[in-house]
Order: C-alpha cells, then sequence, then structure tokens
C-alpha cells in the first residue's frame, strides 16, 4: 500500500512506498544488529529521498493542479539516473545546514554558542526553501476556489432567506 495524505485538497502519494523501506529494514536487520536510531535515522533520509523526488513529478512538488487551471505546466523526466541523483543531491544539500545537529553529551561547544549557530543554519536553510518556491507565493488557486465557493454559499443563503420573507408576506 502506497502512503497517503491529504495536503490542501490533494491526495499526496509517495513516490516510493513505505514497504521498499520496510523490506530494506528486514535485510538490515538480518545482516546487523540496528538500534533504533539508526533506525529513525534511516527513515529519516528515506523520506527525504522521497520528498526530493517529488520536486520531479510531471507536476511538481503541489501535484495535479485543479481540473479549470490554465497554463499548466508538466514536467517530464527523461533520464532516471540523473533524476536520481538531482534528488540525492537536494538531501545532501539538505543534510548540509545541519539545523537539528545534536552534540554528544558533554561536548565542550558553550550553550550560548549553539542556539545561535542552530539560528543561523535554519535562516539559511528557509531563504534556500524561499528562493526556491518563489513562484508559488503567487499561486492562488486553492484560495480563488475556496473564496468562490464561500461566496457562492453566503449569496445563495441570503437569497433563501429573502425567499422565506416574501413568501411569509
Amino acid at each position: 500500500m502506497i502512503e497517503q495524505s491529504i495536503d490542501g485538497g490533494f491526495i499526496h502519494q509517495a513516490v516510493l512506498g513505505l514497504e521498499i523501506f520496510t523490506q530494506k529494514e528486514k535485510i538490515s536487520q538480518e545482516e546487523v544488529c540496528n538500534n533504533e536510531m539508526e533506525r529513525i535515522h534511516n527513515k529519516a533520509i528515506f523520506d527525504a529521498f522521497n520528498e526530493s523526488l517529488d520536486y520531479f513529478r510531471p507536476f511538481g512538488i503541489k501535484g495535479k493542479p485543479l481540473p479549470w487551471r490554465r497554463n499548466v505546466i508538466s514536467r517530464q523526466v527523461k533520464d532516471l539516473d540523473e533524476t536520481l541523483n538531482q534528488s540525492a543531491s537536494k538531501v545532501v544539500q539538505w543534510a548540509e545546514t545541519l539545523c537539528g545537529i545534536l552534540l554528544p553529551q558533554g561536548s565542550q561547544i558553550d550553550n550560548d554558542i549553539l542556539p545561535q549557530v542552530r539560528e543561523e543554519r535554519l535562516d539559511k536553510l528557509l531563504k534556500q526553501e524561499v528562493l526556491e518556491n518563489d513562484d508559488r507565493w503567487q499561486e492562488f488557486d486553492e484560495e480563488h476556489t475556496e473564496v468562490t465557493l464561500e461566496l457562492s454559499e453566503l449569496v445563495f443563503n441570503h437569497l433563501i432567506t429573502e425567499v422565506m420573507q416574501e413568501l411569509r408576506n
């Protein structure tokens, strides 16, 4: 079964199914006795790689557009190896920010410096995300649809109220 979630009215299906990760983990458990932290780390990498693959889907990270949307751009994957390499590079790029790094207990780094370093790295990650997704700030398809439906419902309710008042008189 493919992992699914509903996000913003779209049904999101993961590119790589969870069974691939589960199968890989079963093989690893036979070879080496994994601890829980390593398994969680591997799952995080798997999920990040899955998300990076979403960027190369025909309609990108947002998924299939609404049926009435015009000027739809659909990308085609031409080279699978190149797509996989670009996805892996994106995961490495995300990992390089190290904004969630945990230091070993008893580390010599001052507790005042660590939050500052984390904040700077998180700032770098957010700036990078804004630059990559700048065009998404101008897409109002979902909001436009929601506002249209709400307005039509308000007009309909107002008309029903008027008709009821006229019928009472």
